[in-house]
This record gives C-alpha cells, sequence and structure tokens, in this order.
C-alpha cells in the first residue's frame, strides 16, 4: 500500500489506453511462456497510401500518439511530456512480436534478462512472450513501437480525442475505480498513473475503510471537488483536474 505521494506521474504508454484496465493481450505475471505465433484474428486487408500527416490520438495526460497499419504490422510514434517517472522497471509480455526504438530521451530498458540504461538511438527486440519493459528517466520520452501481429486495440481511432473538458461523471468513476485498486491491493503505479503530473498532493492512502458511503462532485474553479465519505467514519477531499479530457487527481486531504 502506498505510504505517501512525492511524484505523480502517468503509468508508462505500453499498456494502449492508460486509464484502462490492463488490456487482455497483456500480462504482468512471472510466468516464461513459449513463443506464439497463432493466428488470433483475421487480416485486414489496408489499401496502399501516402500519408502527408498522420494524426494524432490523445491517449491520457501527457501523451499522444500516430498509429499506421498494414495488413500484419503496426507501427506507433509515442511522444510522453511529461513522461511517468517510475521508482522502479516494471514488466509485461505478449502474443505480440515488438521491437521498440528510443527516438529521444533516456530511459532504463529490460528485455528477457538484459537490462541497462540506455539513450536516444536504442532499441530492443522482444519477441512473442519474452518479459520486457522501458523506465524513463528524463521529462520528456519518444519512443517508435512496430507490434506484428498488428495491435487490433489501437484500430478504429485514427483521429484526435476531442478537446472537451472531463466531466462529473468521470471524476465520480475515478473515485470508485482508485477504491477498488485500493480492495484487490493494486501496484504503486496503478495509482501514481491516476494523478497529476508534477503536482505535490497532501495524500495518505486510508487506514480503515474502503467502502464508500456517500460521494458528492461539485464543480470548482480549475476543475472539481469530490468529498467522498467513508464506511469507518473518515473523510476524504480531493481536488480533480482537467488533463486532455481526462481527469486527473491534483490533490487530497484526508480528515478523520
Amino acid at each position: 500500500m502506498l505510504k505517501h505521494f512525492n511524484q505523480l506521474a502517468l503509468l508508462i504508454v505500453l499498456l494502449g489506453c492508460p486509464f484502462t484496465a490492463q488490456a487482455q493481450w497483456m500480462f504482468t505475471d512471472e510466468r516464461q511462456l513459449p513463443r506464439d505465433y497463432r493466428v488470433r484474428e483475421p487480416i485486414q486487408a489496408v489499401d496502399p497510401k501516402l500519408w502527408d500527416q498522420v494524426p494524432w490520438q490523445q491517449i491520457g495526460p501527457g501523451q499522444r500518439r500516430r498509429v499506421l497499419f498494414n495488413d500484419r504490422l503496426t507501427m506507433v510514434w509515442l511522444e510522453m511530456d511529461p513522461a511517468p517517472q517510475q521508482p522502479v522497471l516494471l514488466t509485461h509480455y505478449h502474443a505480440h512480436d515488438q521491437i521498440t526504438m528510443l527516438v529521444e530521451g533516456r530511459a532504463e530498458v529490460r528485455v528477457g534478462d538484459q537490462q541497462r540504461v540506455v539513450e536516444a538511438g536504442a532499441a530492443y527486440v522482444a519477441p512473442s512472450n519474452v518479459h520486457h519493459g522501458l523506465r524513463p528517466l528524463s521529462p520528456r520520452v519518444v519512443i517508435v513501437e512496430c507490434f506484428n501481429p498488428t495491435r487490433e486495440d489501437f484500430r478504429g481511432s485514427s483521429g484526435p480525442r476531442p478537446a472537451a473538458a472531463c466531466t462529473a461523471n468521470q471524476v465520480r468513476a475515478l473515485v470508485y475505480e482508485w477504491f477498488g485498486l485500493l480492495e484487490r491491493g493494486a501496484d504503486e503505479q496503478e495509482f501514481l498513473r491516476r494523478m497529476e503530473p508534477r503536482s505535490e498532493p497532501r495524500a495518505r492512502l486510508p487506514k480503515g475503510s474502503t467502502e464508500i458511503s456517500d460521494l458528492v462532485v461539485q464543480p470548482i474553479e480549475g476543475g472539481y471537488e469530490a468529498i467522498i465519505e467513508l464506511h469507518d467514519g473518515s473523510r476524504q477531499i480531493w481536488h480533480v483536474r482537467d488533463w486532455e479530457g481526462f481527469p486527473v487527481i491534483h490533490s487530497m486531504e484526508e480528515i478523520w
């Protein structure tokens, strides 16, 4: 369980959408599975095309990507600014073959049993089901990733995310998601990625109940205030801000 928050960050981008549950194609356990080259979905033929400009997808606070497909390959240009500042390197694996190149910034990288700190120009190759991960070490990081077979979860959102601000219902969903993470003892990074980068909230996680008895969300200048009553009688007051259409926690106060 987290004891306090000093650095706030968005989780590393390799998961797809940053504010949803872990993608079903990706796993973080310690199993060492054999490579898997089974065909899971029919190939979608892509017409030849010359792009003058590939549209951006805004996928979270400080994260945007450009995605291209051909029949059997997905290429992603991904920018993180600010990049998530993780205390430890986290790894995952999936059936996709993956090649990643660091275009800008500095990072700690692991693939298989190899791990080192690298600069722009470095790359790694992660075949199917090989454990790998990347931890940014600089404020801004840009990477290019290629996946085979195609990343179907990236298809269908070729345009930029609308600029509309987050809503009160999104804030309510964030609160319930947060306490759900507490109940299942989620990793620290699951909490950090839901908080505003480069802010310093005065927060501690509750030591008692995680059951919400009452929740009031009201607009305030610069965002929303969430007043959370717990079954053990404690109360939390959150200040939540909009970041590119997503709610992020700016500060938290716990009252007993």
